[in-house]
């Protein structure tokens, strides 16, 4: 059986970044099975279920239920939640998208769990080093490996910050493939 990989959404940010990472990995040969994993900080229909079925992605194959509470409570209850899901089904990789706190709380429960995780679009900085998201982003770039940046230029700032070469890829900006994957359906309603 190929490696599992779970592929953690927080929150609605998340969506089209995984569904990018979901719909290459479900068009190439069988590599990998690819399962998302729904942390629960959006969790009503007009801010994940309906974007779920617009993207054309599965229903979530593990659903935590973390939702509201303040941020450091929700990453507590998230590491809490992963931690209990990846004793019942170990995956070879986790990939977390984004800044949100939800995916902070994924990325470092998969490390203290000795997973390996991937942070997809890492590298993104606003400049503001005491934003909630600017904390998250570089705490993820910090104790995941891969590091995969949606472009060149990225890459290049993770290298120029001391991240070694070997975690740092240039893979495309996963936004963007959702555009232009989905456009065709958004265009004819």
């Amino acid at each position: 059986m190929p490696p599992i990989l779970h592929l953690v959404v927080a929150a609605r940010p998340n969506l089209p970044k995984i569904a990018a990472l979901w719909h290459a990995l479900a068009e190439a040969p069988p590599i990998c099975t690819p399962r998302l994993l729904h942390t629960g900080q959006h969790h009503d229909a007009a801010m994940f279920g309906d974007l779920i079925e617009d993207l054309r992605l599965p229903p979530p194959a593990i659903a935590l239920g973390v939702a509201g509470g303040a941020p450091a409570e929700r990453m507590a209850r998230t590491m809490i939640a992963c931690e209990a899901a990846w004793a019942a089904e170990r995956p070879a990789l986790v990939v977390v998208a984004g800044d949100v706190d939800g995916a902070l709380g994924a990325g470092i429960a998969a490390r203290k769990c000795g997973l390996r995780a991937a942070h997809l679009e890492a590298g993104l900085r606003c400049g503001a080093p005491d934003m909630p998201e600017e904390v998250n982003r570089r705490a993820l770039d910090a104790i995941c490996d891969p590091l995969w940046a949606p472009d060149e230029a990225t890459a290049a700032r993770l290298l120029a910050e001391g991240h070694p070469p070997a975690r740092v890829r240039a893979v495309g900006n996963a936004m963007a493939d959702s555009l232009l994957r989905h456009r065709p359906a958004a265009r004819a309603r």
